[in-house]
């Protein structure tokens, strides 16, 4: 991930919210990477995880495989955490 200051907050944050499907990450996460390395200089990808199964380990070792990807492990709330980022999508 790249580091982010105050003051060079990225333009654009990808919010992914992790719940039953840790399976399909990874490649989603490519995916969106590559669009969006491709389409703007600065973003942002989180992945919101819900704690359930193997998802920590999974979105762990993709934030690895990708700059620009951090790891938010909340196994309360996950969804609502990521609506109440500002200035955010969510796919």
């Amino acid at each position: 991930m790249s580091s982010n200051t105050a003051s060079s907050k990225p333009s654009i944050s990808v919010i992914v919210p992790v719940h039953k499907s840790p399976d399909l990450i990874s490649g989603s996460v490519g995916k969106m990477h590559e669009f969006l390395s491709g389409n703007f200089e600065d973003f942002e990808i989180i992945l919101m995880d819900s704690g359930i199964g193997d998802s920590p380990a999974i979105c762990d070792s993709t934030a690895k495989m990708y700059d620009r990807v951090q790891v938010i492990h909340d196994n309360v709330n996950c969804l609502t955490a990521g609506l109440l980022m500002p200035k955010c999508f969510i796919m």
